[in-house]
């Protein structure tokens, strides 16, 4: 975090100035005249800066400067606005979406081929235009039966794709789904065997998601963590359409509704699928529901509250913005910030007294209910395990986020910053209005308010997702679904013309791009018969050191950083001969091994969740695992590991840890791979774990 000083400073001057916006003409009237203010000429200039940084600190490709020049003059004359500075703004939003491409853009520049580049252009062409011819004409009075169609469409293929196991089967996707798996299920698997979250060890995802795998895991929590990812999935799918249903209002024609429910359905379940080889949401089940399912509970709260100011909707508010804190640290930040904001607007702007005397006793009564919120989580702790939890270890990932990278310059930031540049203008603008009751109903201003200040909360809180920890342009995308909700809120809403045309190309982009994504391993199973396939053990099979297409897939993508299988399987065997027991394993893959629930023998079991902790963290807390549990078992190191690798500790911090809370009693080499025996220092016996049966 604190190489990244200057950017958290940013994010927090940002999100002070749009947390306050729409209190600001009533605390301070005198800038009721800035709101008054034409703002199209600032929303142009930034999008001019914003694609001018995107082609200093690129390569430009001219034959996309060109396709983006052709759309923009196209798309200004279906809108009958043919200025020179309506299309330029046009073209560098276009230009814009092309920054979500981090796979295609090598050292050398962008790399798009001509086929490509057409395919793009009648896509982006097509969705921009039913954006706004449609979205010009007055909604067409439809019955239910058609906006229910349109969900049970949208529904039926996200559930095929949050819970379709042929994704696994290809290529090298069995192993990322091993890996990312493993840090939800180390945790729970400690958890089960006794060890005390937040006390003995931390919970990467936090303790709503641990607490449900645990409570699934059965006989196997690998199988029960398969129906807890899909269903999670489907959730957040389903809860995007819901908001963005909100967001719409009817306000939109049928032709319009189907577009956006399609580019939800892109953004939701493609973007976030890694581009670079589309795969399936259940691969990395943290970039959909169990990371973002509470923040879209309080979103959908919190448009009511703004719209229509119900009590309904400020007790369920509350009682998910709870459930949201208890989470995880992160969701309890993301709440927070949709929330928060929406209850102080609410306390100050209804006129029952002076605004900052309301300002005043609403951060008051928010504070308590942040006390109130700690003081639950702390006795909760207490009363379960007789101990108080360590902020150390409840806000281990938030200190020491995995894998942090500075933010690129020519990235998908650019388009993102695009996006919220058209926000808030739009926000402004809702605002104005909202303050001009002649000119509408008060109840249709606050729903115009709510369609643009509660997405522009919840994208903007879940930035720091990106911004604030691994900012890898590929993060940035996992937040596609809430740029477009901003998106679909200047689409239905702008007046300027400019700024409509300038969303629709933004949101076109999340359309045209898909010409580029990999679709080889979609190919492959199309081709086997295996697109449709439900099979979630013969998928869970390939999580296994014994799997032969685990085998391969480990030597294509680790080669001669990652030891040979048959040899830890040989060592592994005679490690059972010698000390029969449980074992962890460290190796370039970061991989958790298969185990009984229950059977976990260390604080280390899920390797790959403690990496990027401070050696002094990481051994201690595998100190008051050990103490907790008192079992040996057997740690297997591949001598092939290459140190440093993605920032990963080297072998010698990582049996510092050990060596500093075990005594090894015997030690075993075959191949790459050593096996020490480890028996927590200061006992000479050890518990036994029930069921330690393991398969690598």
């Amino acid at each position: 975090m604190e190489q990244k000083s200057l950017v958290t400073l940013l994010y927090v001057v940002g999100g002070l100035l749009l947390g306050s916006l729409p209190l600001l003409p009533r605390l301070i009237p005198a800038l009721r005249a800035h709101f008054a203010r034409d703002l199209g000429e600032g929303v142009r200039f930034t999008l001019w800066l914003l694609a001018l940084v995107g082609l200093v600190n690129g390569n430009p490709h001219l034959g996309l400067l060109a396709a983006c020049a052709l759309l923009a003059w196209g798309l200004s004359r279906v809108c009958g606005a043919e200025s020179l500075p309506i299309m330029a703004s046009t073209a560098a939003a276009l230009f814009l979406g092309s920054t979500l491409l981090w796979w295609r853009r090598p050292e050398a520049g962008l790399q798009l081929t001509t086929v490509e580049l057409l395919a793009y252009g009648i896509i982006s062409a097509a969705v921009s235009w039913l954006l706004l011819r449609s979205g010009t004409q007055a909604p067409a009075a439809r019955p239910e039966r058609t906006r229910y169609a349109l969900l049970g469409a949208y529904l039926l293929a996200a559930a095929w794709l949050c819970f379709s196991t042929f994704a696994i089967e290809q290529g090298g996707a069995a192993l990322t789904a091993w890996h990312h798996w493993g840090a939800y299920i180390g945790p729970a698997e400690l958890l089960l065997s006794g060890a005390h979250l937040f006390t003995d060890f931390p919970a990467q995802y936090g303790l709503g998601p641990t607490l449900l795998v645990a409570a699934q895991c059965g006989s196997d929590c690998w199988s029960g963590f398969y129906v807890l990812a899909g269903c999670a999935a489907l959730g957040y799918a389903a809860l995007l359409a819901l908001l963005l249903q909100k967001v719409l209002d009817r306000g939109v024609s049928p032709a319009v509704e189907a577009t956006l429910l399609v580019l939800m359905f892109c953004c939701t379940l493609l973007w976030t699928s890694l581009p670079s080889a589309l795969a399936t949401p259940l691969l990395t089940p943290s970039t959909t529901g169990l990371r973002f399912l509470p923040a879209l509970l309080v979103a959908l709260c919190a448009w009511d509250v703004v719209a229509q100011d119900s009590l309904r909707a400020r007790l369920l508010g509350h009682l998910a913005w709870l459930a949201g804190v208890l989470w995880s640290p992160e969701s309890a930040f993301y709440c927070t910030f949709v929330w928060w904001p929406v209850l102080t607007l609410r306390a100050v702007g209804d006129g029952r007294q002076a605004p900052l005397t309301g300002l005043a006793l609403q951060t008051l009564r928010l504070l308590a209910m942040l006390g109130g919120a700690v003081l639950l989580f702390a006795t909760a702790s207490r009363a379960a395990f007789g101990e108080w939890p360590d902020p150390r270890a409840v806000f281990a990932y938030v200190l020491y986020p995995p894998g942090p990278l500075p933010v690129a310059l020519n990235g998908a930031l650019l388009f993102a910053l695009a996006v919220f540049t058209l926000g808030s203008v739009q926000l402004v603008a809702a605002l104005r209005a909202a303050d001009a009751p002649a000119t509408s109903s008060e109840s249709v201003a606050r729903q115009a308010v709510a369609r643009v200040f509660v997405p522009m909360l919840l994208a903007f809180a879940t930035w720091s997702y990106f911004l604030l920890g691994r900012s890898h342009d590929n993060n940035l995308l996992n937040l596609s679904a809430f740029l477009l909700l901003v998106l679909a809120g200047v689409v239905r809403d702008a007046r300027p013309v400019e700024w409509k045309l300038s969303g629709a190309a933004l949101a076109a982009s999340f359309a045209g791009w898909l010409v580029v994504f990999n679709f080889a391993g979609w190919q492959a199973a199309l081709e086997q018969g295996r697109l449709f396939d439900f099979h979630p053990e013969a998928a869970l099979a390939h999580f296994s050191f014994d799997d032969p297409h685990m085998r391969q897939v480990l030597g294509q993508s680790y080669g001669k950083i990652q030891g040979d299988p048959a040899e830890l399987r040989t060592l592994l065997n005679l490690a059972q001969g010698t000390a029969p027991g449980p074992y962890s394993v460290i190796t370039s893959a970061m991989t958790l091994p298969r185990t009984t629930p229950g059977a976990a023998w260390n604080g280390m079991e899920a390797a790959e969740t403690y990496a990027f902790l401070p050696l002094a963290l990481r051994t201690e807390f595998l100190r008051r695992t050990a103490l907790r549990l008192r079992r040996c078992g057997w740690l297997v190191i591949d001598r092939a590991y290459l140190d440093g690798f993605q920032g990963y500790p080297s072998k010698v911090e990582w049996l510092a840890s050990y060596d500093s809370v075990y005594t090894p009693d015997r030690q075993l080499q075959f191949g790459s791979f050593l096996g020490f025996h480890l028996v927590p220092k200061g006992q000479t016996r050890c518990e036994s774990a029930p069921g330690a049966s393991s398969r690598p």
